[in-house]
């Protein structure tokens, strides 16, 4: 399996991206989040929104879903053009769906052909919040709830024995001693502005955690501050933790 960022960035990311990972393996593309970056990212790696073809979303800020419809048109376009009718997959934990909808409704549910729903555009698979696992080419992905802004649903993913995928997360020193053990790699929110954001972690945070855990840890999601190689060499060289770049592939066995 490899995981490929397709943005590393916050809310506000210049050229770093909206954060958001490509997986590939066993002849499979599975996109966690959809921001409307992804598209460049993607043609950047020489491939096209069509040859996506699974999506998992982690929570319904903007930054991480506002490349849906787009994403939703150019599939249906593409299907379309070559006569195909196979539509993309998305997968979801089932206490999101309705937001998610009510969110992307309006860009979508009005067209030329009538109105549509979601289902539409995609083939919904639907993840049970009681038990909320998904296996797709025969990877088993655990979809765990996470702490980022109160009363918010947010979920980070977890693949044995390759990675956990914090999403927008605080630091949950339990959460992450209990998943360390069982993955090779922790990519995890760090926003590294100087001042306190009480919805994701912090430096400071990540610093305090077991020393097992921070071996593992690559950051994500951070500030434009570290746009440049050097600026992400330099920090790295300063706290010995590594911050993802825009494009970095890791691979698992």
């Amino acid at each position: 399996m490899n995981l490929t960022f397709l943005g590393t960035g916050d809310f506000y990311p210049r050229s770093l991206g909206h954060n958001s990972a490509l997986l590939e393996w066993n002849d499979t593309r599975l996109m966690i989040d959809c921001p409307a970056s992804n598209a460049s990212a993607l043609e950047r790696l020489g491939l096209g929104l069509h040859e996506v073809t699974n999506m998992f979303v982690t929570h319904l800020h903007e930054d991480h879903i506002n490349g849906i419809q787009q994403f939703a048109y150019w599939h249906e376009i593409h299907r379309r053009m070559h006569g195909n009718d196979a539509k993309p997959s998305l997968y979801i934990v089932s206490d999101l769906i309705g937001d998610l909808w009510s969110s992307v409704r309006s860009g979508l549910s009005l067209t030329t052909g009538g109105v549509r729903e979601l289902e539409h555009y995609f083939e919904l698979r639907l993840i049970d919040s009681e038990d909320p696992v998904f296996e797709l080419s025969g990877v088993r992905f655990e979809c765990v709830r996470t702490r980022h802004v109160p009363s918010m649903v947010s979920y980070g993913l977890w693949a044995k024995p390759y990675f956990h995928f914090s999403g927008d997360a605080l630091a949950d020193s339990d959460l992450l001693g209990r998943i360390e053990p069982a993955v090779e790699r922790i990519f995890h929110d760090c926003h590294l502005w100087d001042l306190t954001i009480a919805s994701h972690a912090s430096l400071a945070d990540l610093r305090s955690l077991p020393e097992p855990v921070r071996r593992k840890l690559v950051l994500m999601h951070y500030n434009y501050n570290y746009e440049t190689a050097e600026s992400r060499e330099a920090f790295e060289r300063r706290e010995g933790l590594p911050l993802a770049a825009p494009l970095q592939s890791f691979a698992f066995a």
